[in-house]
């Protein structure tokens, strides 16, 4: 990729289309209706995902027929987690004509006034949208929060060309070209760069349809020289195609999440309260999860700390006469002792020579590239000031709190520090973190700002009061939901967003009862009971109970210490032992008793061996029969997660799983009894590459917080499709 002094966004399909549909197919859940005698969509975040004030939006054009499509769907879910709503309005081909923006304004006014979204959206330009909302934009520059836009078109003349685009104008091509800088939008960018409207687009050097230098380029060039703020990211090679890339472009979306949440601060609408007390006099709303290590959850909350030792090198303390002065000028001063410290740092404190005021000054020299902050000391030795290459990045003074700041470091570079210790209590004992280590849950959130809802009015990771999570066999938290229901307290899993959607949507208390076990198949581990052995390529493979994996005649295997169905055993009786003492368990809901609301399940990694994965989709289905059965809920609603390492290059093996796991969905018809009970929701498009996640780890979908906040939020929404359903 390589970048022009510019940046902005927006897109384009080749084909001729008109608005007159009653109805439309979106990609996620939303609501259809006409405006203006224009059909129009709106698909809205879930409650729990709003902020207080006008609801965020992003205005997506061109919504003609087929528009917005599935290929949107991977970022129109990071614009619903981040509390933005989209929406648009089917104008036909008016590239960009009065009467398009006419319509326009129509949409705006009803969303604005009647429906409390915010006064200033972010337009969301992909190909002959361009045309359309920077029309309506120019006039309306005060109603801009940014512009966004994949490969958009700019120009009239260099799309649909003048003589197309005329009729829609009401005038010949003559006409047109004698009026353009009245019509083309790039001739009209004035009142945005005056507004310093931001604008962000992806383009291809290849666009044959929509030629790169005569839209984007151009309109950037333009708009700079004008004083507006603009980038423009050049994708090297691609043309006006369906490339993921344009519709999973993290920059795209951060740009969009970032100016839609801005532009909805100071807007005066005000939304309709959401939020509703739990209700007493109803049976307690209990939610089953299950799986293996990655419904234990597995996603990264911080960078955890690091005990520095390397990265210090040459320490020297020197001694200066009396007790630490905050007038004194150490740099300056000669001091009393001075000693080389051969270590600095580790676990054992370092021998410092005492009797004044101790100044340790050397380098510090980090592996990794990004923000870090520091804790110098430990216990009285932490009351010090801490720089780095000249900037203070610690400071705590005795009674107070310590008071950090991030320095960011290039990989390799050596800077100068000096820790200045203010009481007698000195050693070498340290800790340092990455503050925007990638793909961790506080790096999303408090970062990218995303899914706002998990912060509360303080910053602090929120704590639902109407969502109780207990988790059994491992990741066993017993506490109100929030973060650290995981596979340990710096991790989460599905659980921590699938409980905000779930607790929102329900006036009933709800109970998320977590049973799971990392490195389990369902082939074996999880295998559910009276099931049969069978065979694939001339082996059997166990069945309920037996202790032997798989024989052959001529290879009779061995027994383990394990039996076909164990796991499921472990999980599913600890889950009896809770329910069947209920009142001990939660004693403040013994009045209100409970009821089996749904059931979730994400697994299948381990059983990425051809002979298991050839069986999944028979010991899925027994499975969703057999939990059912075993806790008297004959159609709650089920919800399964197909696995997703890798995304879309998914192969072998797993890929089997991942088609098992959609052909249960009681969409397929394949089963009938599943129908409207049973939905499986595809993950794939969540993948996240090492480069952009805590760790290298894809079994564990490498460590990153937003994969397992995005799958939480599929399947809670997938539960409540089948909830609707009931």
């Amino acid at each position: 990729m390589r970048f022009l002094p510019i940046l902005l966004l927006s897109g384009l399909f080749t084909f001729a289309q008109v608005a007159s549909a009653q109805t439309k197919d979106l990609p996620r859940p939303g609501e259809v209706f006409q405006v203006d005698g224009r059909t129009a969509f709106v698909i809205e975040p879930l409650a729990v995902a709003r902020r207080d004030g006008p609801l965020p939006w992003v205005w997506y054009a061109p919504t003609l027929r087929g528009l917005p499509s599935r290929a949107e769907t991977w970022m129109f879910d990071r614009f619903l987690a981040a509390g933005i709503a989209i929406a648009g309005i089917d104008v036909g081909e008016s590239y960009g004509s009065p009467d398009g923006t006419k319509h326009y304004q129509e949409l705006y006014e009803h969303l604005t006034t009647k429906r409390g979204y915010a006064s200033r959206p972010v337009l969301l330009a992909r190909s002959r949208g361009g045309l359309m909302l920077y029309n309506w934009a120019v006039e309306h520059p005060s109603c801009v929060a940014g512009v966004a836009g994949i490969y958009p078109v700019c120009d009239l003349a260099s799309y649909p060309g003048l003589g197309k685009a005329a009729p829609a104008y009401g005038m010949s091509a003559k006409e047109l070209r004698t009026n353009l800088s009245t019509h083309n939008p790039i001739n009209r960018l004035a009142p945005l760069a005056k507004a310093r409207v931001p604008i962000f687009h992806i383009h291809g050097d290849r666009d044959g349809t929509v030629p790169l230098e005569a839209n984007s380029g151009a309109l950037g060039a333009r708009y700079t020289a004008l004083g507006g703020p603009a980038e423009i990211s050049v994708i090297e090679g691609r043309g006006h195609d369906m490339w993921s890339g344009w519709f999973q472009s993290e920059e795209l979306t951060d740009f969009a999440v970032r100016h839609a949440l801005t532009g909805a601060q100071g807007s005066s609408e005000s939304p309709e309260e959401l939020s509703k007390p739990p209700a007493t006099d109803k049976p307690v709303k209990v939610y089953i999860l299950s799986g293996q290590s990655n419904m234990v959850g597995i996603g990264q909350v911080s960078g955890g700390s690091t005990r520095w030792g390397k990265q210090i090198i040459e320490p020297v303390v020197s001694v200066y006469a009396g007790p630490y002065s905050a007038e004194a000028d150490y740099d300056s001063m000669t001091p009393t002792a001075t000693k080389k410290l051969p270590v600095y740092g580790g676990v054992e404190p370092t021998s410092f020579p005492g009797g004044g005021t101790q100044v340790v000054r050397g380098f510090i020299e980090l592996a990794d590239d990004g923000v870090f902050e520091f804790n110098p000391g430990y216990s009285d030795s932490t009351y010090n000031v801490m720089e780095v290459a000249g900037v203070e990045v610690y400071r705590r003074e005795p009674g107070q709190e310590a008071a950090r700041t991030g320095f960011q470091f290039k990989e390799g570079e050596r800077h100068p520090f000096k820790i200045t210790f203010l009481t007698e209590a000195a050693n070498g004992l340290g800790w340092l973190w990455r503050t925007d280590l990638p793909g961790t849950l506080s790096t999303v959130v408090k970062t990218n700002g995303k899914f706002p809802h998990l912060l509360d009015a303080e910053g602090r990771w929120a704590v639902r009061d109407d969502v109780w999570y207990k988790g059994l066999v491992t990741a066993t938290a017993n506490q109100w939901l929030s973060v650290g229901c995981g596979a340990t307290a710096n991790s989460i899993g599905p659980e921590l967003q699938f409980g905000h959607v779930l607790g929102e949507h329900h006036d009933e208390p709800v109970i998320i009862i977590k049973t799971s076990q990392g490195n389990r198949s369902l082939g074996w581990d999880f295998l559910p009971p009276d099931s049969a052995r069978f065979t694939y390529e001339g082996r059997t493979y166990a069945g309920s109970g037996d202790k032997i994996p798989s024989w052959t005649p001529d290879d009779p295997g061995k027994e383990v210490d394990w039996y076909a169905g164990l796991q499921y055993d472990q999980c599913f009786e600890a889950v009896h032992e809770v329910l069947d003492n209920f009142a001990v368990h939660f004693p403040q809901y013994e009045e209100q008793g409970y009821e089996i609301a749904g059931f979730a399940w994400w697994q299948g990694h381990k059983d990425g061996n051809a002979a298991h994965a050839s069986r999944y989709e028979f010991n899925l289905v027994r499975l969703i029969q057999s939990l059912r059965a075993e806790f008297d809920a004959a159609n709650a609603p089920f919800v399964i997660g197909t696995i997703g390492f890798g995304g879309w290059e998914m192969a072998g093996p797993h890929l089997t799983v991942a088609n098992a796991q959609l052909a249960v969905s009681g969409e397929t018809g394949k089963y009938p009894e599943f129908a409207g009970n049973v939905l499986t929701v595809e993950i794939r498009d969540f993948w996240k590459d090492a480069s952009i996640s805590p760790r290298n780890q894809g079994f564990h979908y490498n460590g990153n917080a937003e994969t397992y906040l995005m799958v939480g939020d599929v399947l809670g929404r997938g539960m409540l499709k089948l909830l609707e359903n009931q």
